[in-house]
């Protein structure tokens, strides 16, 4: 009697498997039948629409239809070369299923040769190369003796890709120059420090674009800095004598400041003013809205306040985010403050809590400065006097700052000065100069 599940599967599966090789477009040998046969079998082998990893058995059975393809269909797909990706997957499979150390890395070697095969056959070297690099190093850095193709590979990966290259191909970098230096390849620190100042770029850029790996990426920055310290030991003083005096010969090159800018980074040389200096030749090129913001802010705490405040609105341009803005419209209203333009210092701040509710502390600037102008704002009387506290404490209440409210409040007139000057509370009272502003009259506690 026939089986009659099993015949619905088997011609459920041959109209499954048609279009989707006739969406592929594949290029077929003379012996069409026999190929689409082993194709099919392979496909179906590997696939994982079951819900399933294929396993170890279906790569052993996969194998088998793969290298005939290989042989006798080797342009069977060199749009999307699904052969040699299918490929790839069977012969890593079949490492992790085999304890044979010899087999192991027969397969091994195979499965990384299928890579170069695409490379081949007009795949995209960097693209490529990205994917490589996870094989490469989970087969080749336990091996003796492959120290030098290893460094030699992730560097052009890394050359290939820039920014592109990913995260775990940057960590795999540094763990490969670790990897030498103990098998004594020669390995100069300058030729590290190169390493690990390209990776820290990629790094930084990565960070920089944000997206569902940004915490990824931040990890790597650390797994790198970490490493570095492990190979080089980078401090401020061998920064200053090896790499400053070169890029003070040159400041407009833009390799040196990116290395010095780098490694003093990662040494927290920040109170060097090469680190600044360097910084700024950077920003020049790449400027980022962090660049600017770091740059603003230690202009201004060192007295360069123009300066500073120049690189600040550039910031700001660049921000994004709300809480970006309401970062760089507070340091600009602290900078304003600052210089003594406590007009513009308050618009800036008001920008600030309104770019970012959370920023409450930009409220608590504009009543501190209202708190120190009570000897400039003079009303009056006493009673318009004061009322400048009632301003002040009206801001630290948006910012919901009880202390700061508290202190305001004791400075409040007292009732018998509202009485004095024919006043009432409630009554509006407009405090001058440069603040402006009209407050309803409230009494000092008793």
């Amino acid at each position: 009697m026939l089986d009659i599940k099993k015949i619905v599967f088997l011609l459920l599966s041959v109209v499954l498997t048609i279009p989707s090789m006739a969406q592929l477009d594949l290029n077929w040998p003379e012996d069409k039948q026999k190929a689409q046969n082993h194709y099919t079998r392979m496909m179906d082998a590997m696939s994982t629409a079951n819900g399933r990893k294929p396993r170890p058995e279906d790569a052993q059975s996969a194998v088998k239809d793969y290298r005939w393809l290989a042989k006798n269909a080797p342009d069977l797909d060199n749009k999307k070369f699904s052969l040699y990706k299918t490929g790839v997957n069977i012969y890593d499979d079949l490492v992790d299923a085999t304890e044979d150390k010899a087999t192991k890395m027969a397969y091994q070697d195979t499965c990384l040769m299928i890579y170069d095969i695409r490379i081949e056959k007009g795949e995209d070297k960097a693209y490529v190369m990205n994917y490589k690099g996870s094989k490469l190093y989970k087969f080749y850095y336990v091996r003796k003796g492959q120290e030098k193709y290893l460094y030699d590979q992730f560097q052009e990966i890394i050359d290939l890709n820039g920014n592109k290259t990913f995260y775990s191909n940057v960590q795999y970098s540094m763990k490969v120059l670790a990897k030498n230096k103990k098998a004594g390849y020669m390995l100069s620190d300058e030729q590290i420090i190169e390493t690990f100042t390209k990776l820290d770029e990629i790094t930084t850029a990565n960070i920089a674009a944000g997206g569902k790996k940004l915490e990824k990426w931040k990890q790597t920055k650390d797994k790198i800095n970490d490493d570095l310290t492990g190979l080089v030991d980078i401090n401020c003083e061998f920064i200053a004598t090896n790499y400053v005096p070169k890029f003070k010969e040159n400041p407009e090159d833009l390799a040196m400041a990116k290395k010095v800018f780098s490694m003093m980074s990662t040494a927290k040389c920040y109170d060097d003013p090469a680190w600044l200096e360097a910084a700024i030749v950077v920003n020049k090129s790449e400027p980022s809205y962090g660049m600017n913001k770091t740059i603003g802010r230690l202009m201004i705490s060192d007295g360069r306040l123009d300066e500073g405040i120049a690189y600040l609105k550039q910031a700001l341009e660049m921000a994004e985010s709300g809480e970006e803005k309401g970062d760089v419209n507070y340091l600009l209203a602290q900078s304003y403050y600052q210089k003594g333009s406590k007009s513009t210092a308050k618009s800036y701040a008001v920008k600030a809590a309104g770019a970012d509710p959370k920023k409450t502390e930009a409220y608590v600037l504009v009543g501190d400065m209202y708190m120190n102008s009570s000897g400039d704002c003079k009303g009056e009387n006493v009673v318009e006097t004061r009322a400048v506290y009632i301003a002040a404490y009206n801001w630290y209440a948006k910012a919901g700052n009880s202390s700061k409210m508290a202190n305001a409040k004791a400075q409040f007139p007292s009732i018998e000065e509202i009485f004095t000057y024919g006043m009432k509370e409630g009554d509006n009272v407009t405090v001058g100069c440069w603040i402006n502003e009209t407050v309803q009259l409230q009494r000092r506690p008793s």
